[in-house]
């Protein structure tokens, strides 16, 4: 039986003292370290709304954020989704 996804947070935005903050930089053209996901559950798919900016990929099976952005799209916000059979989790 599938676990219930929970505690979805990407590694890439941990600040200082251990906290998650809430936004990230990019830099147009440079490549980014890939950013993994930490989340509890198991048999996860990947989803995120609304679209990547163009060169920025979501691995839909590892969760995983990588690439380097090839536009400026200003300021955004994205939810990235784990669900399974059981369960979402934004």
């Amino acid at each position: 039986m599938p676990e219930l996804p929970s505690c979805l947070a990407y590694v890439a935005f941990e600040g200082r003292g251990g906290g998650l903050a809430s936004t990230a930089h990019l830099v147009c053209g440079e490549k980014l370290d890939p950013w993994e996901p930490r989340v509890n559950g198991n048999y996860l798919q990947f989803s995120v709304k609304p679209q990547l900016p163009k060169g920025l990929a979501l691995d839909r099976v590892s969760g995983v954020v990588s690439g380097s952005p090839d536009t400026d799209s200003g300021a955004a916000e994205y939810v990235v989704t784990a669900a399974n059979m059981v369960s979402s989790l934004p």
